[in-house]
């Protein structure tokens, strides 16, 4: 018998809808070496659930942009950012401003659909443009 929110082996849609990202700033470098005893800091923000995963995402884009990797270095710090939930009063940004209506609409498209009246075999190419 499967447990509640168990779907298949697999994470459940709901448990990933509610899992709340944080916002990690993460500094490391390289192990300091005697050809290079003072290496530079890397700093990143990572959004991740937890610090492990954030670590993780660290080395993972670290390995992408300079030449080593988990083995050959050391994460410095770890903190996490402040993230709260503010008032629509007091929110700044216009772009996020616009969403606070609540009567907005993201109306779709009017397609037409002509399934009936296709043939097996066409002539033309097909109509990408659906007005």
């Amino acid at each position: 018998m499967k447990a509640k929110g168990e779907l298949c082996g697999k994470m459940s849609f709901n448990y990933l809808n509610t899992v709340q990202l944080k916002e990690y700033e993460v500094i490391g470098r390289k192990l300091p070496s005697e050809s290079e005893p003072k290496p530079p800091l890397y700093k990143m923000r990572i959004f991740s659930p937890d610090y492990i995963v954030a670590k993780s995402r660290f080395w993972y884009f670290l390995r992408q942009l300079k030449k080593f990797k988990k083995t050959t270095g050391e994460i410095v710090s770890i903190k996490i950012i402040k993230v709260e939930v503010i008032k629509a009063a007091a929110c700044r940004r216009p772009q996020v401003k616009q969403f606070h209506n609540s009567k907005i609409r993201f109306p779709l498209p009017k397609r037409v659909h002509h399934y009936k009246k296709l043939n097996t075999f066409a002539y033309k190419r097909p109509s990408t443009y659906f007005l």
